[in-house]
């Protein structure tokens, strides 16, 4: 165990767990011509947003999007 705690090694596999999940996550282009999670794996990306205590439409807009933040006052 290396000295982590059951609750450490629970985390690190949900976290594990998550990015194996999201690597199973394919995208396609809309009809826009814009990215979108290909329909045939929502469920792994479901399951990725569950391991890591989100929710998918969050997960999917975090991926998706792009927010630039410029400096300033």
């Amino acid at each position: 165990t290396m000295g982590f705690t059951q609750h450490e090694q629970d985390s690190v596999f949900q976290i594990l767990a998550a990015i194996l999940h999201f690597g199973n996550v394919s995208f396609v282009e809309n009809k826009d011509g814009y990215a979108d999670v290909d329909p045939n794996t929502e469920a792994e990306l479901d399951l990725a947003a569950n391991y890591f205590a989100c929710e998918p439409s969050i997960l999917k807009s975090a991926v998706l999007f792009r927010v630039i933040t410029t400096g300033g006052a």
